[in-house]
C-alpha cells in the first residue's frame, strides 16, 4: 500500500460546496471525487457528518464511468517525539480482518501517521455508493431536456443533465465517534489528529483506488491511554503529588483523588490543581478549592462568591501576618476568544506593593507515561502586563485568549495547562527587634494560578440535520478518479 501524503491534511479549503462544483465542471474531462465535512470540529460521542459527490464529464455511460464502491472511514492517530515519549500501546476495537469484505481497496490507515505514530481509533468502513455509473442516463437526459423546455443549446442541456446526475451521485454520511476518545492537540512532544478517508474504486480492470483525506478536530479535556481509567487516573494523580512526600499505593491514591473531587463539589475547577500540589487554604464563604502558592513562605486563601451570575475566585496573598493584595478572577472557566479579567485590590495591604508583573502562558508538560514525567517541554506566552502600583488602591489586568487557543487538556501522555504567573515587588515588614530608624526594604513574591480554558462550543448533532451542503464549514478535498489531486 502506498504511503499517504500527510502534507495535504492541513490545507483547508474555504470555498462553498457549490463553488467547488463549479470549478470541477471546468476541470476537463476527468471524473472527480468531491468530499466536504459539515464542521471543522466534533465532540466525543458525536457524529462526524459530511457529503460526498461524484462528477463525470462523459456524455454517455461506459466502463470508465462505472464506480465499484465509495467507502468512508474515520481514524485517529497519535505521533510522539521519540526522545521524550514512547508510543502508547493501543488495542483497536476493530481488527483488520474485519475489513476483508472490501478487499485491498481500502487504505491501511494504521500506518497513516508513519514510524513515530500509531493508530488510536478506527471506525468500521461505511459504504456510501456501490455499483453506480456516474455518467448521465437516458432518463436524466430526458428530464434535463424537459426542464429546459426544448432548448437546443447543447451546452445548457449537458449542464442540466449533469445536475440531474449529481443528485443521484451525492451521498451524505454520518459516522459516530466513541464517548471516550482522545481530544485533538498539537504540541512539541506529541500530537493527536483525526481524519475521514473517502476511497473510491473504479470498476475497470487494473484501476487503483483513489482516496481523499479530510482532517477534523475532536474537542475534549481528558483522556487516558493506559488500560483502565481508574488505574490511569491513580497513576496520573500520584505523579502530581510526589512533592508531598506521600508513598501511598495506587489504590489509595485513586480513593484520595475520588474523595477530593467530592469535597470541592465535583466541578472541573479541581482539575486546576492536578498539575500543582494542593496547599492548605482558609475559607470564609463558598466551596474550598485547592491551589498552589510560590514561594512556600506566602500564605493564601481562596474563596468563591456569586457576583452577577458569574463565580468569582478571590485569592488573598501575603507573607506571614502581612497582607499584600487580594486578586479577583471574574470567571471560573474561559473559552477561546474570551477576555480574561483580573482585579488587584490593595485597599487592605499592610505592606506596600511597588510593582506587579503578570504573564498568561500555556505550558506543555510530560505526564506519567513519559521518560521524564513532569518535565515542561514548552511554554508559550500569550500576554504580558506590568504596572507600578505604589499608592494604588485598585487596578486590573486583561488578557485575550486567542480564538484558536488549545483548551486545557490532561492525558497520561502529555498535558496542556494555562497559567497566570505573577511577580510582586513589595516592601518587607518592619523588624520589631531593631531600634534604628526603619529602612524600607524590598522583597519579591512569585505566584501562579492555573486557568481552565474549556473547548469552544461545538455544533450539536441535530443542528446539522437540515443544513444545506453549501453551508458546510469543514474541510474540502477534490481528487480526480484517475489519481491526480485537484486544489481549489
Amino acid at each position: 500500500m502506498d504511503h499517504f501524503n500527510f502534507g495535504v491534511l492541513y490545507t483547508i479549503h474555504h470555498h462553498s460546496f457549490s463553488m467547488t462544483m463549479d470549478h470541477v465542471t471546468q476541470a476537463g474531462e476527468d471524473s472527480v471525487l468531491v468530499a466536504r465535512l459539515a464542521s471543522r470540529y466534533f465532540r466525543p460521542g458525536g457524529v462526524v457528518k459530511g457529503v460526498v459527490r461524484l462528477v463525470s464529464h462523459q456524455q454517455k455511460p461506459d466502463a470508465h464511468s462505472e464506480i465499484s464502491h465509495v467507502v468512508a472511514q474515520v481514524h485517529g492517530h497519535v505521533t510522539v517525539d521519540n526522545n521524550l515519549l514512547t508510543l502508547p500501546v493501543v488495542q483497536l476495537e476493530r481488527k483488520p480482518s474485519e475489513d476483508d469484505t472490501m478487499g485491498e481497496a481500502l487504505p491501511d490507515v494504521r500506518n497513516f501517521s508513519g514510524d513515530t505514530g500509531t493508530c488510536i481509533f478506527r471506525s468500521a468502513p461505511s459504504v456510501l455508493l456501490s455499483d453506480i455509473n456516474i455518467a448521465p442516463t437516458q432518463s436524466e437526459l430526458g428530464a434535463a431536456a424537459a426542464k429546459s423546455h426544448g432548448a437546443i443549446d447543447l451546452v445548457s442541456a449537458a449542464e442540466a443533465a449533469r445536475e440531474e446526475t449529481a443528485e443521484r451521485c451525492t451521498r451524505e454520511f454520518a459516522i459516530a465517534l466513541p464517548k471516550n476518545v482522545c481530544p485533538t492537540f498539537r504540541g512539541s512532544s506529541a500530537r493527536v489528529f483525526y481524519v475521514v478517508s473517502i476511497t473510491a474504486q473504479c470498476a475497470t480492470t487494473g484501476s487503483k483506488p483513489v482516496s481523499v483525506h479530510l482532517p477534523f478536530e475532536v474537542y475534549g479535556s481528558e483522556y487516558f491511554f493506559e488500560a483502565g481509567t481508574v488505574a490511569s487516573a491513580s497513576h496520573f494523580a500520584s505523579s502530581q503529588d510526589k512533592d508531598d512526600g506521600s508513598a501511598a499505593s495506587e489504590v489509595k491514591n485513586a480513593t484520595t483523588a475520588h474523595n477530593k473531587q467530592h469535597v470541592v463539589g465535583g466541578t472541573t475547577r479541581v482539575g486546576r490543581s492536578l498539575s500543582l500540589a494542593p496547599a492548605p487554604v482558609g475559607v470564609r464563604t463558598g466551596s474550598e478549592i485547592a491551589f498552589e502558592l510560590r514561594p512556600s513562605l506566602m500564605h493564601g486563601r481562596v474563596e468563591t462568591e456569586q457576583m452577577q451570575r458569574a463565580q468569582t475566585s478571590i485569592f488573598t496573598i501575603g507573607k506571614d501576618s502581612s497582607h499584600l493584595v487580594r486578586f479577583l478572577l471574574t470567571k471560573q472557566f474561559y473559552q477561546p476568544g474570551e477576555v480574561l479579567l483580573g482585579v488587584f485590590d490593595f485597599t487592605r495591604a499592610s505592606i506596600p506593593c511597588y510593582e506587579v508583573s503578570a504573564t498568561l502562558c500555556l505550558e506543555e508538560t510530560l505526564s506519567s507515561m513519559a521518560l521524564d514525567p513532569d518535565r515542561v517541554v514548552q511554554s508559550k506566552v500569550f500576554g504580558k502586563f506590568h504596572e507600578r502600583t505604589l499608592d494604588t488602591l485598585q487596578t486590573n489586568v486583561r488578557f485575550s485568549i486567542p480564538h484558536d487557543a488549545l483548551p486545557t487538556i490532561k492525558t497520561d501522555l502529555v498535558r496542556f495547562q494555562w497559567l497566570l504567573r505573577f511577580e510582586f515587588s513589595a516592601g518587607a515588614p518592619p523588624q520589631k527587634e531593631s531600634n534604628d530608624a526603619p529602612t524600607q526594604q524590598r522583597q519579591t513574591f512569585q505566584w501562579q494560578v492555573p486557568i481552565v480554558v474549556q473547548p469552544a462550543v461545538a455544533t450539536e448533532r441535530n443542528q446539522l440535520a437540515n443544513v444545506p451542503h453549501k453551508l458546510y464549514s469543514g474541510s474540502t478535498r477534490v481528487a480526480t478518479l484517475s489519481g491526480a489531486e485537484l486544489t481549489y
